[in-house]
């Protein structure tokens, strides 16, 4: 395949219609800020997106991105949350799926998986990037979350929180 210089991109999530499982909103939280281009969560009232909390170590939660029409996809990044105080990174990641896919469709009911992971470790970082093997395109991608976190910090409650999430197209400057 030919190599795709990773300087010019175009995140396709920003555009999106999202949806999901659930949704905690308020307090920093809502669906909307999944794809609002801040990829970080330092501040309190701009969070990102949780499902909702739960103590049923079952639950499973998804978040799904409607692109309006097939797109190029040559990358996926999730953006862990850190709810840690400044400089203490021990809240990084704890509610970031442990076991999860990341799926495609250009008609919302045939699914193909692009990323599989099982035993994810706890983020340490906030970025974390998934280049796909082959360009594809697509114009509906999910997050299926598999197998959640108990939040230590939240009466051991589970559930999925992304600070953001890209959906990345490279071009050619």
């Amino acid at each position: 395949g030919e190599v795709r210089p990773k300087t010019g991109r175009i995140n396709h999530a920003l555009s999106a219609q999202v949806e999901a499982s659930s949704s905690e909103e308020g307090f920093g939280w809502s669906l909307g800020f999944v794809n609002n281009g801040i990829r970080n969560s330092l501040h309190p009232s701009i969070i990102g997106w949780s499902s909702e909390f739960t103590t049923d170590r079952s639950n499973r939660e998804w978040i799904q991105f409607d692109l309006k029409e097939e797109k190029f996809i040559d990358s996926i990044r999730l953006y862990a949350v850190d709810l840690s105080p400044s400089y203490f990174n021990i809240q990084m990641g704890l509610s970031f799926p442990a076991d999860f896919e990341i799926l495609v469709s250009n008609n919302k009911f045939n699914w193909t998986n692009i990323v599989s992971e099982r035993g994810y470790p706890q983020p340490v970082r906030n970025t974390h990037t998934f280049d796909l093997n082959e360009r594809i395109k697509a114009r509906y991608v999910r997050i299926d979350g598999n197998r959640l976190r108990a939040d230590p910090f939240d009466n051991n409650r589970y559930k999925m929180q992304f600070a953001e999430v890209e959906i990345i197209e490279y071009h050619k400057d």
